[in-house]
């Protein structure tokens, strides 16, 4: 079923910060690019939504890369935002 996005996470870092807010943080951060591959450059959709897990739900696999994406394509359309945040493909 749907589980609502969290208004705040469960560490100390997180505790102010909203979990689309983390994501959004998480997709320009440096340590979430993808180093090499075909997608070097690109956000790691994957390990973040690694990440937003182990932050806002206590590591069960609640957010799925799916609805990782789906957050993102909201945001972009939103703020006319067009390549550093779109689809990302997962590892392989």
């Amino acid at each position: 079923g749907h589980v609502p996005w969290k208004e705040s996470g469960l560490a100390i870092n997180t505790s102010n910060v909203s979990e689309k807010e983390r994501l959004y943080g998480l997709v320009t951060s440096e340590d979430y690019i993808r180093r090499e591959g075909r997608y070097e450059g690109q956000p790691d959709i994957e390990e973040i939504t690694n990440q937003i897990n182990l932050e806002y739900h206590a590591g069960k696999e609640v957010r799925t890369l799916k609805a990782i994406n789906r957050a993102l394509e909201k945001c972009r359309r939103a703020h006319g935002i067009l390549a550093k945040i779109g689809n990302y493909h997962s590892k392989g």
